[in-house]
């Protein structure tokens, strides 16, 4: 009977839309047994058009449960492609959003990247439960050179890249985390490196930067690198990185330009010299990596997720490595992310796990109808 009222309930609504024809209705389903949170779904924008010509991107609004949501419209050559919406479904179940002409509330920004030249050109980028930092050209210029990806610790729903480094004091804990994680030259966590005779051939600084968007529920920017020696070869390296709001996890698409038909690469974990644990799913083609405890600031926790694309895992160089084999102009899509032990994951156990339910749901994603 609740089944049949809800079915009942959407068929009126899309009635009433298709009338008023100054709204769309689209429903969102999830297939699996799981609960599914804040996943990303992407509602064409030709399709909203096409049932409410006058509508803009300025004055638009979306409504899920009589609740006004936060959405992003994404641009294609500076004209709208689609609405980026974050969906919370039960399980088996669907939920309804409208979107309709309207004035739209304010919503705080959920994610945020900039290049930081006050800080010797980094580049750093958060959503409202992780952030992360790279280093740039003017780090390069003295000498430290590493194109691993760093891991700041946080525990605070707000953006903090602004304020930690006007502060300057982001080594200690103000209440909200702290950088105290460790790069130095290796791929830190979950950067992708050539591999050359069994052995790491490390980049250096990124070289140039380019945001694309930018909030409030994702920012995308691309990472260029300077030409890179493997052997004979020249390779070139370009990164663009993904993050979307209220996930741990980056979506990463590298691409090595050279003279090569094809190349083996490795994404990697720098590993500490203390006992810490390691936990390799073969099936599911990830690596997790949980760090030792760091005194009262607790532990972090990093996942690298290869899915189809991976080889197999191995300790190598101070590191555990996941392989994977790049032919010439292919991009490697994989996915990177982080927990800490003073931000609701308490174990590495509950990391892994939260790794495992994230790789299925890229399997089997929620599914869009109009």
């Amino acid at each position: 009977m609740k089944n049949i009222k809800k079915f009942m309930t959407i068929f009126c609504l899309l009635i009433l839309s298709s009338c008023a024809n100054n709204s769309f209705i689209v429903t969102i389903t999830n297939p699996t047994s799981e609960e599914r949170l804040y996943e990303n779904v992407e509602v064409d924008w030709h399709e909203i058009k096409s049932r409410v010509p006058e509508i803009t991107p300025d004055e638009l609004v979306v409504m899920c449960d009589g609740k006004e949501q936060v959405y992003q419209v994404i641009y294609s050559d500076k004209t709208p492609s689609s609405v980026l919406i974050q969906p919370s479904v039960p399980s088996n179940d669907a939920v309804m959003y409208e979107f309709r002409e309207g004035v739209p509330t304010t919503f705080d920004t959920l994610t945020f990247g900039r290049i930081v030249p006050e800080r010797k050109d980094d580049f750093a980028w958060e959503n409202n439960r992780v952030a992360y930092r790279v280093y740039g050209p003017a780090l390069a210029a003295t000498g430290e050179l590493s194109n691993g990806i760093d891991v700041w610790a946080k525990r605070t729903d707000k953006m903090v890249i602004d304020k930690w480094y006007k502060l300057d004091d982001y080594h200690r804990d103000h209440g909200e985390g702290l950088d105290y994680y460790k790069v130095g030259r290796t791929l830190g966590a979950g950067a992708v490196a050539p591999i050359l005779d069994s052995m790491l051939v490390l980049g250096d600084n990124f070289i140039r930067a380019e945001l694309f968007e930018n909030g409030p529920l994702r920012t995308t920017f691309k990472l260029y690198y300077a030409p890179l020696k493997v052997g004979d070869v020249e390779v070139v390296e370009s990164r663009i990185i993904s993050l979307s709001a209220n996930s741990h996890f980056n979506k990463i698409s590298v691409a090595f330009d050279g003279d090569f038909s094809s190349i083996p690469v490795a994404s990697g974990i720098v590993m500490r010299k203390d006992l810490s644990e390691i936990y390799v799913d073969n099936e599911l083609g990830f690596i997790s990596y949980q760090e030792p405890k760091v005194g009262i600031n607790g532990e972090l926790a990093i996942s690298v997720i290869l899915a189809d694309e991976f080889r197999g895992a191995k300790e190598q160089e101070g590191h555990i490595l996941a392989f994977a084999e790049m032919s010439h102009c292919k991009i490697l899509t994989y996915y990177m992310g982080n927990s800490w032990s003073k931000a609701g994951f308490e174990t590495a156990q509950q990391w892994v796990e939260y790794t495992k339910s994230y790789v299925a749901a890229l399997k089997d994603p929620l599914i869009l109808s109009y």
